[in-house]
């Protein structure tokens, strides 16, 4: 039986290449093409579809109903990743809940500063939903992640939209790449404190900006004031956010490509040894 080749010539490998981080699993055109297509869609329905629904339908419905009919494209992924893939879409889930939460806020508007903190009970929520899975829950055979290990996992695999290459021997492309982050992750020190400090790190963010928006809101003499200083706050305290984090990833990915290339390279030299 002829063994499948890709492009190269060379049969199908998970194993990494030079410019590639640790965790990355070596693909060909072709699955490149479609991992970024089924990215794409992931972020087409659980982003951009939600958003553009609910500011074309707030100009005809209460903003309630607006809210609520635009988080039924993130939850159809939810339902299709549960029912197809076993999984639970994460990123589906957290715009759901923001959506939620923001119905409900805007259900008690009739107060305009209660409505201003619209936006702190999202982050709110969300921060706290980030903090509770650094909690290490074990049920039956899953075992809480944190959400930031899921958000980077997705984005190597389009998540619910994940891709199956015909091409795998003993699995789809999707899984591969799960199964590979699993092994690091139980492996390497470095890749599991990369993930819980920037969970760590934006679950206590988004807290945080909480309370400070309170203040403001109620402290401030007019509503106009009290949006151009919430603005101001959320807006520098989320640069901060970003900036750190982008500082962080780098160091991240540069400490997982020396760390984890250097443990993988060894398992392989023990194993040609044996």
């Amino acid at each position: 039986m002829s063994s499948v080749k890709n492009e190269s010539g060379q049969s199908p490998s998970t194993t990494t290449a030079p410019n590639q981080y640790p965790y990355e699993v070596k693909l060909t055109r072709k699955e490149k093409l479609m991992v970024y297509l089924r990215i794409g869609l992931m972020l087409f329905f659980e982003i951009a579809l939600p958003l553009i629904l609910f500011y074309v339908l707030k100009n005809y419905m209460k903003e309630i109903w607006a809210l609520l009919i635009s988080g039924v494209p993130p939850f159809l992924v939810v339902i299709y990743g549960i029912i197809s893939k076993r999984r639970i879409d994460i990123l589906g889930a957290l715009i759901i809940i923001s959506f939620i939460v923001s119905a409900i806020v805007a259900s008690l508007k009739s107060d305009a500063r209660v409505y201003l903190l619209r936006e702190s009970a999202i982050t709110g929520t969300i921060g706290l939903t980030f903090l509770i899975t650094l909690i290490p829950i074990k049920y039956g055979t899953f075992q809480m992640r944190p959400i930031i290990f899921y958000f980077a996992k997705d984005m190597q695999t389009g998540g619910s939209f994940g891709y199956s290459s015909p091409k795998r021997n003993n699995s789809g492309l999707a899984e591969e790449i799960s199964e590979r982050w699993e092994i690091y992750w139980k492996k390497y020190a470095i890749f599991r404190r990369g993930f819980i400090f920037l969970t760590a790190f934006w679950g206590i963010g988004l807290v945080v900006e909480v309370p400070a928006r309170v203040i403001i809101v109620l402290n401030t003499p007019t509503t106009e004031r009290a949006v151009f200083w919430t603005n101001i706050v959320t807006y520098s305290w989320l640069g901060v956010l970003i900036l750190v984090n982008i500082l962080y990833s780098k160091w991240f990915k540069k400490q997982c490509r020396k760390i984890i290339g250097e443990g993988e390279r060894q398992t392989a030299a023990n194993q040609a040894s044996v």
